[in-house]
């Protein structure tokens, strides 16, 4: 019997220490994007009532 073939041979990646360090860039602005929304809309202690409603100025 011969060898079946199941397709293409699968590639492996992985990320330089540049992607790492830019990932890491990326997951503090994310956190701090997050920070300051929750900040937002919590303003007034975590019930929502500090939301202000959609249209609002800040």
């Amino acid at each position: 019997m011969g060898r079946i073939d199941f397709g293409a041979t699968p590639k492996y990646y992985t990320l330089t220490q540049t992607g790492r360090d830019f990932l890491t860039e990326l997951q503090q602005t994310w956190n701090e994007l997050v920070g300051s929304t929750n900040q937002i809309i919590y303003k007034n202690g975590r019930d929502g009532e500090g939301w202000s409603g959609a249209g609002s100025a800040i």
